[in-house]
């Protein structure tokens, strides 16, 4: 389990938070007030989800539209055949636990329109 400091008050709802490790990038949003930890990569051709965007309950991939739903990853709409994997996090006070060795903060995002 890996330990992000000071991370809860740096998410918002409809904002993505930036992780990488050494087996991959990850995004973080935040919904209904739980982090929601997926990939970085979208399944459909591995373009980065850096620019992706929040609407309501779903997380859409900016390079070819993609649907995700914000809890579980299951594909909504779009091209890809697969969902985004869920990585299971939580909070403890303001920190971030995170099931995957390894974890660094690198980025910030402000919240998307």
């Amino acid at each position: 389990m890996t330990r992000l400091k000071d991370v809860r008050r740096r998410l918002a709802e409809g904002g993505l938070l930036l992780l990488a490790s050494d087996d991959g990038p990850y995004v973080a949003r935040l919904v209904a007030g739980e982090p929601m930890v997926h990939r970085r990569l979208c399944p459909h051709r591995g373009a980065p989800l850096d620019d992706a965007y929040v609407i309501g309950r779903t997380l859409v991939c900016s390079w070819h539209r993609s649907v995700f739903h914000c809890v579980d990853g299951r594909k909504m709409h779009g091209p890809t055949g697969h969902a985004l994997p869920v990585i299971a996090a939580s909070f403890e006070q303001d920190d971030l636990l995170i099931e995957r060795d390894g974890l660094e903060l690198i980025e910030q995002q402000g919240e998307r329109s």
